[in-house]
C-alpha cells in the first residue's frame, strides 16, 4: 500500500496587538459642531461617545464625541462640556500625530487652541526629564525626580538677571538680543510620597513631582527676572 504523505501543519503566529497608553490634556472648550464638521472634512471617523444609551444603546446626545485615527490605531475623545481631551495611543510619536490630526480640525469657542497636560508626566515634553527609583538603597522610599536646564542672560541696561526654560519642543527662546548669556544651571524637583500619621499615603511623590514642575514654569512665566539686593 502506498504510504500517506506526511501532513504538514504550519501555524501562523497572530500579529500581537501593541499596547495602548492613554494620557489627558485641558483645552479651551470646543466649537461641537463646527469640530465634528471640519473632521469629517477630513475624512476621520467620528463617532459619539458620552450620553446617556437609549434601549438601542446609542447615546441620546453627544456629551462628547470620539475621532478614531485609523491608520495608526489611536483614538482622541473629546468631552464637550469640560474641554478634556483623552488620548488613546500606542507611542509617542503616534500621540504627536494625534495632536497635529486635532490641531487641524479642533474649533475652540474662543479660537485658541491651548493643550494643558493633566499629568503626572506630559509625554510630549522635551524639556524635563523624569526619573523615578522604586525603594532606593532597600530604604522603602521612593524618589521621584524631574530635570529641566534654567537658563540665565543678564541685562545690563537694568541690572536684572532673566530667567527661561526651555518650551516644551526642547527650544530655548532668547528674551532679548541685548542680553548677556550668563549660564545654564540643571534643576531638580525631587519628592517622595507622603503619609498621615497612621501610614496611609495621602498623595503619591509623583503627583507631587508634577506640581512642582508646573509651579516651576508658572515662576519664570510670571516672575522671569531678578534683581539682586
Amino acid at each position: 500500500m502506498p504510504r500517506k504523505p506526511p501532513v504538514i501543519s504550519i501555524r501562523l503566529k497572530q500579529e500581537k496587538k501593541r499596547r495602548k497608553y492613554t494620557i489627558r490634556y485641558r483645552v479651551n472648550i470646543p466649537d461641537r459642531e463646527a469640530t465634528i464638521e471640519k473632521a469629517r472634512r477630513l475624512g476621520l471617523k467620528v463617532r459619539p461617545g458620552g450620553g446617556r444609551p437609549t434601549r438601542g444603546g446609542e447615546p441620546t446626545e453627544w456629551g462628547q464625541f470620539v475621532l478614531d485615527i485609523e491608520n495608526i490605531d489611536c483614538t482622541i475623545e473629546v468631552n464637550i462640556r469640560s474641554g478634556i481631551i483623552q488620548f488613546s495611543y500606542t507611542s509617542v510619536p503616534m500621540l504627536r500625530k494625534c495632536v497635529v490630526v486635532l490641531e487641524q480640525c479642533y474649533v475652540s469657542k474662543n479660537g485658541k487652541f491651548n493643550l494643558i497636560c493633566m499629568g503626572p508626566i506630559d509625554p510630549l515634553d522635551r524639556a524635563f526629564e523624569f526619573t523615578t527609583i522604586k525603594n532606593q538603597e532597600g530604604t522603602g522610599v521612593n524618589y521621584y525626580e524631574a530635570k529641566v536646564d534654567v537658563y540665565q542672560w543678564f541685562d545690563p541696561e537694568t541690572g536684572e538677571y532673566v530667567f527661561r526654560l526651555p518650551d516644551r519642543d526642547g527650544r530655548v527662546i532668547l528674551p532679548q538680543t541685548n542680553l548677556i548669556y550668563v549660564a545654564c544651571c540643571p534643576t531638580r524637583v525631587i519628592t517622595i510620597d507622603q503619609y498621615d500619621e497612621k501610614g496611609n499615603r495621602i498623595i503619591t511623590g509623583e503627583t507631587l513631582r508634577w506640581l512642582g514642575v508646573q509651579e516651576l514654569r508658572r515662576i519664570t512665566r510670571e516672575h522671569p527676572r531678578l534683581k539682586p539686593k
